[in-house]
This record gives C-alpha cells, sequence and structure tokens, in this order.
C-alpha cells in the first residue's frame, strides 16, 4: 500500500489546517467524556491520513512501577507515540503532571529500546501537552486554537509514513512468501481451481495458527514434526488435515495421526470441497512451507487477502507479480462511500443514545437487521470494510452498556449472512466469503480484547451470501432473501471502446430500446440495475465510476433515464477524485462516487476536490445535480444548432487516408524542391496537439485542382494511388465509397474566411483552453472545431472563465484532458443575451489586447501550451491582468458582479440554461399552434 509514502508532501499545511478545523468543530461541542477518548483520537488520526484500525491498541494493560500495580495504556503506537488520556474536568497542571508521571511509569516498563515511544501526549479534550523526548521539549496546544498550531503534530506525518512503509514491506513480504510456494507446487496441479483452493486453505491455516482459531503453531508443530524431511507424505497429512477440519469431532476417524485429531472443526464449506488427490510435493516445497509458518500473518488484514492472491496467482507478469496492491482498493477511498451512505448516520445515532440503555438496545437492534449488496463485490473489499465497521459500532454500544453480561449482550449483532455478493468470478467471490470468515474472527477478537466478552469463530455458523454469475443478467430480488438495506461497490468501469461482445450485449440487454446508450460506460448498467432493484423503497446506493458519467454527453442520457423513469434523487456525491488501488505501476483512475435513493431527503452533500489527489471540502446543499454541484436535475442534451444566436461551430477536416495526405516539414520541402508548382496544392495541416504545442504539418489539398497538372507531380499521384488502396480494404462501405475520390479528404469542412478555432481535446491542467482566430488558407483536422466568421466578441466569451466553467462541467473527457464537443458544449452554452453596446465593446477591447499579448508571447519563442500551464501562466502578469479584465467584462454582459469561483458562475448558467430551454420549448409550442 504505498501511496501514503508521500503523505509529507501532498499534506500541505493548509490541508492540515483545514482538517484540524473541522476536528475542533466537531470535538470541542459534546466530546468530554472518558470514555469518548477512543473516538476522539481514531477521528484525531484521520487528519494525518493514518488509518485508526491499524495504529495501535487502545487500554493496552501494562506494569506501573511506582505502584508495583498494573494499569493500561490509553494509547501506544510502538517505538513511536504513547498518549494518556484524562477526562475533561482533569484540567489543573497538577492534574497533567499526575497523567505524565503515570506515563513515564509505562514507558520504563518497556523492556526493549525499541518499543519505547519518542512522543508523550497528555490530553484532556480541551488541552494537548506533547512531550518530545528525543529533544526534551514540552508544547501545550489547547483545541480551539488546534487549527492554527496543527504544525506541532507533523512528526506524526513521519510515523505515518513509517507505517504505510513497514505494512508495504510486510504485505510484500507475505505476497513473496506465497508467490514462492505456488511457484513450487503449480506444476504439480492438473487443475487450476483445486491449485487455487489448496493455496486458500493453506493461507486459512497460516494465519489461523497466529491468531487463535487453532493453538499457537498447531500448524507448523505438525509441519515440523510430522512430515518427512523428503515431503513424500506431506500430502497425505495435509489430505488429512483438510478432511478433519470438514468434520466434527464426534465424526472423526480413529485412523488420523493424533496431532491432526487435535485440530478443530472448522466448517462453513471452507474445507468441504475435496481436491481430487494432492500430488506427490518435493522437499522444496515442504521448504517454502515451513518459511510461510514462519512468517507472522496477523500483521496482514483480510481486506488484502484478495490482493495476495490475485498477485500471487497470475504468474504471468512479473509487473503484477512485483505490485503488490494491484487489485486492492484502499480503505480511504472505500470509507468516502461507507461513511456518507450509512456510517455517518449511525454514528450521530450513537451519539444521540448515549446514556440511554433503551436507545442504546434500539440502535443495536437496528444494526442487526442491516443488509448489504455489493453487486460487482470482486475479492469483498466493501463487504468486509462495511462488516467490520459495523462491528467496532457494535463494540462501542456494547461498551456504553457497561460490557453488561445478559445473554442477549453475548453475542455480536452483525452477522455475515447479512451481507451479500455478485461476483461474475468464481475464485473471486471464494476469496471474499473466506475473508470475511478472517475479519469476523478478527473482530471477535477486537470484541474479547474491549468487553471480555469471547464468541469463538470455529464451527463457522454462517458465511456472506456470495452468488457467482453476471449481475447484469441476474434478479438481485430473486437472488437473495430479503432485500438489501443499502447497495455499494465499485462496478468495472470499461468505456464503449473497451467493451467485450458479450459486455456489449449486456449494454444491450439492460439498456434496450434506449436511444444513444451506446456511447455510455459499462458501469452505467449497474446504476440502471440499481435503480429497478430499489424503486419504491427506502434503500440506498452508491457507487464508485468513472467521471465521464457526470460529464458530457453521458450525462443527458444516463440521468434523464434515471430521474425520469427511475425518479431517482441524488444524496451525496464526491466530485472528481484521483482514485488509488494502493499498487506501484498501477495507474489512478479520475472517478467520482455518486449516493443515490428513490426518495429526498434534506441531508444532501457535495464533496469538492480542490486538488484531484488531495482531501474534499464537505458541502451542504439543496439539490445535486447530475453534474455533481448543486442545481437542478436538468440535463445538456445533443443539439444540432446553437441555443443562442451566435455563429455556428463545425468539427474540422477528417482525412481518412491512411496518412497519404499528411505531409512533415521535410516530406513538403522535398516536394516543392522537385516541383515547385506544386506548392500551392500544400497547405498548412493543423489540429490540438499542431495548434498548441506550435508543431508544423501539411497536406496535400486537392479541392479544385487541375487533374492535368497534378498527373505531373509524381509523388503526388503515388500518394493518391496509396490513398485508394487504403479505402478499399477498409470494411466500411462507406470509406470504400471515398475510393472514388482519393485525391480528396474523407470528410470536408473548408472555410474561406478567417475562422476561430477550439482544440477538441486540452489538458484539464490548464487554466484556459487555447483558442485562436486561423487563416483561411490553414486546414483544421477533425481533432479540432472551428467558428467560420467568428467575431471578436464570441472569442471574447469563449476565451472567459465563464466559458472554461462550462466546460468543466459539461464536457466530455479522454482520460482526464478536455473533449470539447460542439453539440453538448457550444451549442448549448448560454451565451449573453441582454448586454449594452458599451458592454459589448468592452468584451472586444479585452479580446484585442489578449490577442496582441498572446502574439507578443508566440512571436518570442512560446507555445500556447506554455501561456496557459498552471505555472507558468501565472508568471506573465501581463496575461493574467488582461484575463482578469476580460473576465470582469464577461461577467458585466450577464448582468452580473464578477464572480469569485467556478462553483457560482457554473450555478448561475445552469440557471441560465434552464431559462433558454423553457423559452424555445414555450416558441416551439406557440409556432405549433401559430400552423394550426
Amino acid at each position: 500500500m504505498a501511496s501514503k509514502v508521500v503523505l509529507e508532501s501532498v499534506l500541505t499545511d493548509n490541508e492540515l489546517k483545514k482538517r484540524a478545523e473541522k476536528f475542533k468543530l466537531r470535538h470541542s461541542i459534546s466530546q468530554n467524556e472518558r470514555a469518548e477518548a477512543q473516538t476522539f483520537w481514531n477521528e484525531f488520526f484521520t487528519i494525518f491520513d493514518i488509518d485508526r484500525y491499524k495504529v495501535a491498541r487502545f487500554e493496552m494493560p501494562t506494569k506501573r512501577n511506582s505502584t508495583n500495580g498494573s494499569g493500561f495504556i490509553d494509547m501506544f503506537w510502538k517505538g513511536k507515540l504513547l498518549i494518556e488520556h484524562k477526562s475533561a474536568h482533569k484540567s489543573s497542571p497538577a492534574d497533567f503532571e499526575k497523567a505524565l508521571v503515570q506515563a513515564m511509569d509505562y514507558v520504563k516498563s518497556l523492556k526493549k529500546e525499541e518499543e519505547k515511544p519518542k512522543h508523550i501526549i497528555i490530553c484532556n479534550f480541551q488541552k494537548f501537552k506533547i512531550y518530545d523526548l528525543q529533544h526534551k521539549k514540552t508544547t501545550i496546544i489547547e483545541l480551539k486554537n488546534l487549527h492554527n498550531e496543527i504544525a506541532a503534530f507533523r512528526f506524526l506525518l513521519g510515523f505515518a509514513k513509517q507505517l504505510e512503509t513497514e505494512e508495504e514491506e510486510v504485505n510484500k513480504k507475505a505476497a513473496k512468501k506465497l508467490a514462492a510456494l505456488f511457484d513450487h507446487v503449480k506444476s504439480d496441479f492438473e487443475d487450476k481451481e483445486d491449485l487455487r483452493l489448496f493455496m486458500i486453505r493453506l493461507l486459512f491455516c497460516l494465519f489461523a495458527e497466529d491468531t487463535g482459531i487453532f493453538e499457537f503453531q498447531q500448524f507448523t508443530r505438525l509441519i515440523r514434526l510430522e512430515v518427512e524431511p523428503s515431503a513424500k507424505n506431506l500430502a497425505k497429512i495435509l489430505n488429512d488435515l483438510f478432511e478433519v477440519l470438514d468434520s466434527p469431532l464426534d465424526k472423526r476417524t480413529n485412523k488420523m495421526l493424533p496431532s491432526i485429531a487435535k485440530f478443530p472443526y472448522v466448517n462453513g464449506t471452507l474445507f468441504q470441497k475435496k481436491i481430487g488427490k494432492l500430488p506427490i510435493f518435493s522437499s522444496a516445497v515442504l521448504k517454502e512451507l515451513v518459511y510461510c509458518c514462519d512468517f507472522d500473518w496477523t500483521q496482514i488484514q483480510p481486506v488484502i487477502f484478495g490482493s495476495l492472491f490475485q498477485t500471487v496467482l497470475d504468474d504471468t507478469s512479473k509487473t503484477i507479480r512485483g505490485s503488490l496492491g494491484a487489485h486492492y482498493t484502499s480503505e480511504v477511498n472505500i470509507m468516502k462511500i461507507i461513511e456518507p451512505l450509512f456510517l455517518n448516520d449511525l454514528k450521530k445515532e450513537l451519539l444521540a443514545a448515549k446514556g440511554d440503555k433503551k436507545k442504546l438496545e434500539k440502535l443495536r437492534a437496528k444494526i442487526s437487521e442491516l443488509r448489504f449488496l455489493d453487486p460487482a463485490c470482486g475479492c469483498g473489499n466493501f463487504l468486509i470494510i462495511a462488516y467490520r465497521e459495523l462491528r467496532m459500532l457494535d463494540i462501542e454500544i456494547l461498551k456504553q452498556l457497561n460490557f453488561s453480561k445478559e445473554a442477549a449482550y453475548l453475542t455480536a449483532s452483525v452477522h455475515l449472512d447479512s451481507f451479500y455478493g455478485i461476483e461474475y468470478d468464481d475464485f473471486s467471490a471464494y476469496i471474499a466469503k473466506v475473508a470475511l470468515w478472517l475479519m469476523e474472527h478478527k473482530c471477535n477478537m477486537k470484541l474479547f480484547e474491549s468487553c471480555n466478552i469471547n464468541i469463538p469463530t470455529i464451527p463457522l455458523k454462517e458465511a456472506a451470501k456470495i452468488e457467482i454469475g453476471n449481475a447484469l443478467r441476474i434478479d438481485w430480488t430473486k437472488k437473495f432473501s430479503k432485500k438489501a438495506d443499502f447497495v455499494l461497490g465499485n462496478p468495472p468501469f470499461l468505456g464503449k471502446q473497451l467493451q467485450s461482445a458479450e459486455q456489449k450485449e449486456d449494454m444491450d440487454l439492460v439498456f434496450k430500446d434506449l436511444q444513444g446508450a451506446g456511447v455510455l460506460d459499462y458501469v452505467t448498467c449497474w446504476y440502471i440495475r440499481a435503480a429497478q432493484y430499489i424503486k419504491g423503497t427506502t434503500i440506498k446506493a452508491a457507487f464508485v465510476s468513472t467521471n465521464s458519467i457526470a460529464q458530457g454527453e453521458q450525462v443527458g442520457i444516463l440521468w434523464k433515464e434515471m430521474f425520469e423513469r427511475y425518479k431517482m434523487k441524488i444524496h451525496f456525491a464526491h466530485q472528481t477524485f484521483r482514485w488509488n488501488n494502493d499498487a506501484d505501476g498501477v495507474a489512478a483512475v479520475h472517478c467520482v462516487i455518486i449516493g443515490f435513493a428513490n426518495f429526498d431527503t434534506n441531508e444532501k452533500y457535495v464533496y469538492e476536490y480542490e486538488n484531484i489527489g488531495g482531501e474534499p471540502a464537505e458541502l451542504k446543499v439543496k439539490n445535486i445535480s447530475p453534474y455533481l454541484i448543486e442545481g437542478s436535475n436538468v440535463v445538456v442534451t445533443k443539439k444540432t444548432k446553437p441555443l443562442c444566436n451566435v455563429s455556428e461551430m463545425v468539427f474540422g477536416n477528417m482525412a481518412n487516408d491512411g496518412g497519404h495526405l499528411i505531409l512533415n516539414e521535410d516530406e513538403k520541402n522535398d516536394i516543392i524542391k522537385k516541383y515547385p508548382n506544386a506548392s500551392k496544392y500544400i497547405k498548412k495541416f493543423i489540429g490540438s496537439e499542431e495548434f498548441i504545442n506550435g508543431w508544423h504539418r501539411y497536406c496535400l489539398w486537392l479541392v479544385g485542382a487541375n487533374p492535368a497538372e497534378i498527373k505531373l507531380i509524381k509523388p503526388i499521384m503515388e500518394r493518391i494511388e496509396k490513398v485508394k488502396a487504403h479505402r478499399l480494404l477498409s470494411n466500411r462501405p462507406a470509406t470504400n465509397k471515398l475510393a472514388e475520390k482519393p485525391h480528396l479528404f474523407g470528410e470536408i469542412r473548408y472555410s474561406n474566411s478567417n475562422f476561430l478555432l477550439i482544440p477538441r481535446v486540452s489538458s484539464e491542467r490548464r487554466i484556459f483552453i487555447p483558442i485562436g482566430f486561423m487563416g483561411a488558407d490553414i486546414i483544421v483536422n477533425d481533432r479540432c472545431a472551428f467558428v467560420p466568421n467568428a467575431t471578436l466578441f464570441e472569442f471574447g466569451i469563449i476565451a472567459s472563465s465563464m466559458h472554461m466553467a462550462w466546460i468543466k462541467y459539461t464536457c466530455g473527457r479522454l482520460k482526464s484532458d478536455y473533449n470539447y464537443s460542439n453539440q453538448i458544449v457550444y451549442n448549448n452554452y448560454p451565451f449573453p443575451k441582454d448586454y449594452s453596446d458599451l458592454q459589448k465593446k468592452q468584451v472586444i477591447l479585452c479580446a484585442e489586447e489578449l490577442m496582441k499579448i498572446r502574439d507578443k508571447y508566440l512571436k518570442s519563442g512560446s507555445i500556447y501550451a506554455d501561456l496557459y500551464d498552471p505555472i507558468t501562466f501565472y508568471m506573465r502578469k501581463d496575461l493574467v491582468d488582461t484575463h482578469k479584465a476580460l473576465d470582469k467584462a464577461v461577467d458585466a454582459c450577464y448582468g452580473k458582479a464578477v464572480y469569485t469561483n467556478d462553483a457560482k458562475r457554473i450555478a448561475f448558467l445552469f440557471e441560465e440554461y434552464e431559462r433558454l430551454i423553457l423559452e424555445e420549448k414555450i416558441d416551439k409550442e406557440f409556432s405549433g399552434i401559430k400552423k394550426k
């Protein structure tokens, strides 16, 4: 899990300050009781991106030297940090001094030097006292000033870095050990499924003996003491063990070794299926198995079991082998779904129930009834984390009930059979079940540690209900006896170009006759299936998706269906952020999270990202639009003509020539050198990359050319013949038809006048999409759009921040780059309507000044990519100032003051768009009445 190793550079002082402010607001209001210390510190650690479940143990028992008695360390992080927490009323200097003496008692009782902490923190909810034991330094910070003094805790970032590095190393070591064992046994198995089952059973045994399911080192002793050095009897011993683990004590034979017969009954189908006949293993296999036994498997969290196995079993790729986590979704990102979907509400209920036994019992009963469905569950990560979080909540309730020994309290209220999954791959589904069992055991251990309530993990009595099959062709309601309360997950993304034939059939099945559905990403199928599942219920759903479903053409198709046919409401949404799966060498994807239901709510939240790799700001809003901003449910659909009275925009020329009509600088010069009269048939050829980066290419433009003259230019004729051959080889009849005119571009859209050029593809990093006027002698390719006869006023509007805000929310994307569309972006853009001649003149003056300044830099060797790079843009003060002046002039044309951010601009633009659409609709209806 390598992504957090760069924490120190990612978490700036400003970001830490924002998080500390949120923490302060939460905890200065209500938390002031000693019993709430764990919650207090759990949340405090998240300021620094430290996973609260991986840091330390609370209430750790230890010896107190000063009293010769025993006590409890409130929180202990080996070698790093010790925290002693006191109640809010204990705030005197004497109370803090006493707490420090107690903390130092614990430090002195630690025998190993490497275990001793570098820092001690004494805290009482209102004041932090930090002792730096290395530098003999003390710092006191009050909670009310935390956001201003959070830098005093920056040492935690270094600890977080160490923690993540240590965990990553542990995970890699585990993967290497399993991989080495796998490499030695894989050739011995004829059946791949038997091999997979064999490996997961071994991992269970290794994990079981280190975490208390088996006796300590029970499996290790069996292997070390009973297996012959040659490993001749290893297969028989493992076969017998697997049989015993699936046999109740009263049904076992007397033929087993006593050391095998002592193993407990596991049940739960894990050892039920017979593995053909285990092969005769070599001594090398035994050696690798012993190495695995020597490893401490308690350090491996069940949530990464799927990653471990898919990494180990994919022996075809060294790259995948070397990057543990290639299939693992980080917990941080999973929490972005489950917290707003259900966990935050449950925590609020817990806070409201504090001290009220009836309310606590009622909440516990409610939790026990909740059901969860992940319809693309993979190895079960979302279900595993959801299960763990509910178990932690249940433990907190039991603690507040004072660990009562009443029979009703002596069992967990959260059950595995309340967790449903659907998964296409049967082995991933099997891993999900096993990982959930292991997480159940981890939670049982935590329950015993916190409340002294012992729930035996085995025999396994229940399992998550994981259905194997295609979730898009399965009736979710029929497969599970009770409907889920929450649907969540991370379905496969896959744009239309990457979908297999079977997946395209899935799309056809789900969307049937929905017009335009062919452009949708594969993930949208899960939105429709979820909408069908939850319609008429109070079920909530939330999915991770590529951000393309909230941008461009897809919005008008998917969300019109979701809103109008299925009556969905968006309850919360994370705007575009970088979704990492914590794997080295695995590309991050730009994603959104959308939570929705078939009912409305007053609690709607948008999570905005100033930096897509950073942390979001939570905004409570009245309504969330399909563009994931505050606004109405209006969607922007394709329009063939502009909504406003402006010049039309068209796409550039498409060659469809196999590259034979296109020339580079040298090819152009060679032809002209030998055939000077050919120069009139060669024009500058420009697309997005050429325009933005200042590159030069040319094309043969033979519209209206003299055939007799062309025949005498040999290199041109050769190229025409190649174009013809290329088009005849195509599988498309339309392209074959173009072979009749091989000297011409496949699609010709030419302007005899100057025109305004807009690159269709441009980096989303740029402050503005570079646009500019071109001369009539330049040929534009289809990676650009252009506006013939455009005015300076139109140039000024398109070059403004107002238009850029519209682009950011309505434009489609290629990866993360803007993919500008005339039919979605330009034709729907609400150009200003009611403006004065003076206001128009001001926009034109600013546009002229902008062109003048840009030309100055372009002539001196700069390119558009430099001018609008987010770093170098601000280095050119005159360019920045002119853009600001242009923005002010454009804003005035809309009758508004200068806008301070894009959120305000886009909210206004969508209001204008709704008004224009309504006007257009009324005009059409009125025209129809007049005709009648």
